[in-house]
């Protein structure tokens, strides 16, 4: 009897022993297993991008793409939220400076700037003295007259003999002048977008030359009544980011913009933006 006692002693003991030898192992495996996990997820997740701080101008007054609020002092609109997004995802940090549209372009030729976010035509003239980036929006332009006159300017020779505004130092200015040799009319340059529209409402303008979209807004304001003429679009641009050419650093911003731009399209960030501030898309790019 305790012979038999004495076996099965022996026996259970043995089989703590592999049941203690199994669970080690198991632990061992499960523990070697995770940093291994760890491991792998270290090697494949990408390391952050060096921040890069840059300074870009933008308009003051050109709403709903870029201004400053009464009640503010920092700049907002389409453009603003763009940048600011595209700074967020590459690490990029953006302060904004506000500036005279007229000398923008001087400003960043003289390192006052690294790029201009506002609306920036990449046209022939421009390519041959800056790099850009890739398109990320358009813009329609288009005549614009005091509310009940969309009627009275469907075709460009009704232009004929009228004043009308544009914004001054832009491309619409060039555009406006290359028509003049179709139909003559006088151009009244604005510093100001929001006091060329108010001077149209007013009657001191037959019209004036702007966006579609800024063209809305105004309308949408109620206490300026303008409105698209029936005309059909004069022009339709697409904007992109300049840089100055032969920077080491510019190219490795510009990658980092087209990077993010190409994200945001895709997963409908730029649309958000475009209906939030445009009220239209002007980010689908044919």
């Amino acid at each position: 009897m305790k012979k038999k006692n004495i076996i099965t002693l022996i026996m259970g003991i043995a089989i703590c022993a592999i049941l203690l030898t199994a669970c080690g192992s198991k632990k061992e495996t499960t523990a070697g297993t995770a940093e291994e996990s760890e491991q792998s997820t270290e090697e494949t997740s990408e390391p952050e991008k060096e921040k890069i701080s840059l300074t870009v101008g933008t308009h003051g007054s050109f709403s709903p793409y870029a201004f400053v609020d009464e009640s503010d002092t920092e700049p907002q609109g389409f453009e603003i939220d763009v940048m600011n997004e595209i700074g967020r995802r590459e690490n990029l940090d953006i302060t904004f400076e506000v500036a005279e549209w007229t000398g923008v372009f001087g400003m960043l030729d003289a390192g006052q700037l690294d790029t201009i976010a506002c609306v920036v035509t990449p046209t022939d003239e421009r390519k041959e003295k800056y790099d850009f980036a890739d398109p990320y929006s358009k813009m329609d332009i288009a005549i614009a007259v005091q509310k009940g006159q969309a009627s009275t300017v469907s075709k460009l020779e009704d232009l004929a003999g009228k004043k009308i505004g544009v914004n001054a130092g832009g491309q619409a200015m060039k555009k406006l002048e290359s028509l003049q040799d179709t139909v003559q009319f006088e151009i009244v340059a604005y510093d100001s977008p929001t006091s060329m529209e108010y001077d149209l409402a007013l009657g001191r303008l037959d019209g004036i030359y702007e966006s579609t979209v800024a063209i809305m807004q105004a309308s949408e304001r109620g206490d300026c009544e303008i409105e698209v003429a029936e005309m059909e679009p004069l022009a339709t641009s697409v904007s992109a980011y300049p840089f100055v050419k032969d920077n080491e650093k510019n190219k490795e911003v510009i990658s980092r913009i087209n990077e993010a731009l190409a994200e945001m399209r895709e997963d409908g960030t730029l649309m958000e933006l475009s209906m939030k501030w445009l009220k239209l898309d002007q980010v689908t790019l044919d």
